[in-house]
């Protein structure tokens, strides 16, 4: 049994060894610029039932959904 173990944490440094040589060869990633809208795409408005308040609880609005 322990021959079996010893197998095994042999691989799994090895495989943790090449993933690690694998994560230092990527290159970095692209420089993201988010973009900004000057116009808006739509007007978004809340639409609840009646019996909401203006600002409702949280988990009302997820009984709301589900």
């Amino acid at each position: 049994m322990k021959g079996a173990r010893k197998k095994t944490e042999g691989k799994a440094k090895q495989m943790s060894a090449e993933n690690a040589n694998i994560l230092e060869s990527l290159p970095e990633p692209p420089e993201f610029e988010g973009y900004e809208s000057l116009v808006m795409a739509h007007l978004a408005s809340l639409i609840l039932p009646s019996e909401f308040t203006s600002e409702p609880e949280p988990l009302a609005l997820f009984n709301l959904v589900f």
